[in-house]
């Protein structure tokens, strides 16, 4: 039976002089991809002005399979690649806040952290045999059904990073204060580095 393999790229591609969607792997952030317009006045947070903010999200490409069966048509999970992007449309920095650029840095991180945890899961579920089928009458049905299963796969991710990012900015008061600051910096430098350690193994461990 014929089977035949695509990519699926499930984020909105927008064309800028400055895209508003930047990869993680396209290095450290800079304050040129701060590109919403800073709000007048700045915003409180407690006793302080905030002087930047860095929206993050995550986006992910699948790799898939599809045959047409006595029923329909399937679709078959194959590969995923989860990445961190960050929002220059919807993030600002004043500047006042350029000394703020290590902390949102870390948000982006953050980000990346999870990105990468949900990457290691799926693909150690599909080393271990245990893909994800979409089906359907038609082939963008199977498609749909599979992109589903995917996103309902990732749904408690979001939950987890949305708690995250608020207890970093709980602990470290918005990167104010620098012991507890430098303290997840590091933590999550070190998270960044086991899970592409972890994936590299993996990876390895699949070659023939």
């Amino acid at each position: 039976m014929t089977m035949w393999l695509f990519v699926l790229c499930c984020c909105t591609l927008l064309a800028d002089d400055m895209p508003a969607e930047r990869r993680y792997d396209a290095g450290p952030l800079v304050v040129e991809d701060f590109q919403a317009e800073v709000p007048e006045p700045l915003p409180q947070v407690g006793r302080f002005r905030q002087f930047a903010l860095a929206d993050t999200d995550i986006r992910y490409q699948i790799e898939y399979r599809y045959r047409k069966t006595s029923d329909g048509v399937e679709a078959s999970l194959k590969d995923i690649d989860n990445y961190a992007i960050f929002l220059s449309d919807k993030s600002w920095i004043a500047p006042a806040g350029v000394k703020a650029l290590d902390h949102e840095q870390g948000h982006f991180d953050i980000s990346q952290v999870y990105a990468l945890d949900a990457k290691l899961q799926m693909k150690s579920r599909l080393h271990d045999g245990k893909s994800l089928i979409g089906k359907g009458a038609s082939r963008d049905e199977a498609i749909s059904d599979l992109q589903r299963q995917v996103d309902e796969f990732l749904k408690p991710l979001r939950d987890r990073v949305d708690t995250a990012q608020k207890e970093y900015d709980r602990q470290t008061n918005h990167g104010l204060l620098a012991a507890s600051q430098a303290a997840h910096r590091k933590r999550q430098l070190e998270l960044l580095k086991e899970l592409i350690g972890d994936l590299e193994n993996l990876a390895t461990s699949d070659e023939p």
